[in-house]
């Protein structure tokens, strides 16, 4: 898409270039368009909306393009909103990505936020593994997660976890 990008922006250089370009260029995955957005435009605040230009980046599946936005902005805030950029990755987002693709996003957060409480709200990711209907993937990150973080509380909630898988 950047030949069209740059065409029409040579045939008219004065279209405002801001966040909805960002935004929908990280979210579709367009690197080179992100970043000549940005260069056009480095006044744009990358973590407006609580950080939805890197959750709409990782929520697609989109890990090279919220690696590029963490370079621009190392102290990028991936627990906002109760840790949903965690659960999107773990969920799966609203798209069927691959597991390995989510494992490899998952990985990517724990290792540059160690900090980041996986199980938070009472081991709420494990548990929603552990009853959704797509079991074979889902089984896949639990036991992973499982293996990253052996603390985790697999009996949360009066052992909901089990409780869920058995529906």
């Amino acid at each position: 898409h950047m030949n069209i990008i740059l065409w029409l922006y040579e045939l008219k250089p004065n279209i405002p270039v801001g966040l909805f370009h960002l935004d929908h260029a990280c979210r579709a995955g367009h690197l080179p368009a992100a970043q000549w957005v940005y260069s056009i435009n480095s006044n744009l605040d990358i973590s407006v909306d609580d950080e939805r230009i890197a959750r709409n980046a990782l929520k697609h599946g989109h890990l090279h393009v919220a690696q590029w936005l963490f370079q621009l902005k190392p102290n990028i805030d991936f627990s906002v909103r109760e840790n949903k950029i965690l659960k999107q990755a773990c969920i799966g987002g609203y798209n069927d990505l691959p597991v390995e693709k989510r494992i490899t996003i998952v990985s990517w957060l724990l290792e540059i936020r160690p900090d980041l409480d996986i199980s938070a709200d009472d081991d709420w990711i494990f548990r929603h593994l552990c009853g959704q209907y797509n079991l074979d993937d889902s089984f896949a990150i639990a036991r992973w997660l499982l293996e990253q973080r052996p603390a985790i509380n697999i009996s949360a909630k009066d052992e909901k976890a089990f409780r869920a898988a058995c529906k």
